[in-house]
Order: C-alpha cells, then structure tokens, then sequence
C-alpha cells in the first residue's frame, strides 16, 4: 500500500509540474482581430477561442452597415491545424430604412506551414466556405462562397513586428474574383499594451480598387484573453467612408476538466 501512495504521489507531482511548465511556455492568446490581417498563429492544440466584437461601418450619406456581433469561433486539433466557424449579425441602414440578417455561416481551416526562420515568414494558410442560407437580403449570397488568403509574419525586433496577407474571395453573388491584400506593422508599448497601423485593399476582377487604412490598440488583460478597439476610414473614393470597432477575445483549455478525471 505505501508502495502504491508513493506512486501515486509521484506521478501527480509529474503531471503537475507539467502542466505547470506548459502553461508557462505557452504563448499569449492571438487573434485575428482588431486589423484585416489574419495572424499566422494558429490556436494551441485542445484549446477553443472566441472572437467577438462591435461595429459601425459609415459607407456613403446615410448609409451604415453595423456589425453587432462578429463572430469568430476556433478550436486547435493540433499545433498547427485550427478549426473555424465564422458568422455575422448585420443591420443594414440606408436612408432611415433598417434590414437586419445574420450573414451565413462560413466553415474554415488555418494550417501553419512554416516558422520563421531568418528572411523566412511564419507562414500559414486559410481557407472558408460560406454557405447560403436561401436568405433575400442585399447581403445573402447566392451561391456557395470560397476564400482563401496566406498570412505571413516578420518579427522585426523584441517590440514590432510586420504582417501581411495575400488571398482571394468571392461576392457570391457574381463569379467576379476579389483580390485581397493586407500590410500591418504592430508594436508592443508595454507588456499589456498595444497599437497596429494597417493598409488593405480589395480589387475586383472588372472593377475599380478600393484601398482603406485602420488603426488600433489591443490591451492584453490576462494571458488569455484581449481587449481591442479600431478606428479605420477609405482611402479612395469606392472605400467606406470610416468604421469603429470594439472587440474582446478569449482562449479555454477544453482537455484540462478530462486530465483532471483521468486523475480521480
């Protein structure tokens, strides 16, 4: 018996002294918010992520597009492979007429394929499929909606870093491809605290470009979960005229309520 107490203790100290160390080498939650670039950083194996926030969109006199909330849901499967499942609540309001609809849902994947290593990006890919939900909206696609992007990331020094994405989506609504880029340059100010300026853009196959600039702060309240707020407006003249956003994100452990069963 006293053989089996000491093995007993023994291995909950392993465990403990484990975790411990996991926990302290695990990075800081990271999101695919405030900015349009997507982070390169795919979400620890086992742990599920929120991603919500507010916003206003002003896009020509007296018309609006609010955002209350966007939703982004993400579980690691692994160290570098993410599930994702996005959607939107959008009220859209043209000259004091208000049309309100969940935008459809769209299932995706992230898939880190490679880690810096000198001029080399953390490099990752993502990929969405919207699906049509048979809604009449001005927002409802028609068909089926692929979009992809790879998002790249350059530590530049122990506070900045630089980020940019390179993809495509589609309106479906048309077959019209949408070109997509992202630049970002984000610095830390202090452990807790910190601010991003960013330039994107989309450009239609047949259509004229529309190119924006945002900027923002992230305050990180724990190690696992962020605070945001963005301020963006259009730099040509198809762009929307500005947007505001709030936001706040967290990160659980989904397998540390099954290691402590196994424990009992």
């Amino acid at each position: 018996m006293k053989s089996y107490y000491k093995h007993t203790l023994l291995s909950f100290l392993v465990v403990v002294t484990t975790q411990s160390i996991t926990a302290q080498e695990l990075e800081s939650i990271q999101t695919d918010r405030p900015d349009l670039t997507e982070s390169a950083f795919t979400v620890p194996s086992g742990y599920f992520q929120l991603e919500a926030g507010l916003m206003r969109i002003k896009i020509k006199t007296d018309n609006y597009l609010n955002l209350h909330p966007t939703l982004l849901l993400k579980y690691g499967l692994s160290s570098n492979f993410e599930l994702r499942l996005a959607t939107d609540l959008v009220t859209y309001q043209s000259n004091g007429i208000k049309e309100t609809q969940f935008l459809p849902v769209a299932v995706g994947v992230k898939i880190g394929i490679t880690d810096e290593k000198g001029i080399i990006p953390k490099t990752a890919f993502i990929g969405h499929l919207k699906i049509p939900t048979g809604g009449q909206g001005e927002l409802s696609p028609t068909y089926y909606v692929p979009s992809f992007r790879f998002t790249m990331q350059h530590t530049l020094s122990d506070r900045i870093s630089l980020g940019y994405n390179l993809g495509t989506e589609w309106s479906g609504i048309t077959a019209e491809p949408i070109f997509i880029y992202t630049i970002t340059s984000a610095i830390s100010i202090t452990s807790a605290f910190g601010g991003y300026l960013e330039f994107y853009g989309y450009a239609p196959q047949f259509n004229r470009a529309e190119h924006s600039i945002d900027g923002g702060f992230t305050y990180l309240i724990n190690n696992n979960c962020l605070a945001d707020i963005s301020f963006g407006a259009g730099l040509s003249d198809n762009a929307p005229d500005y947007f505001m956003s709030i936001g706040f994100s967290f990160r659980v452990n989904t397998r540390s309520k099954n290691k402590a069963k196994s424990m009992e």
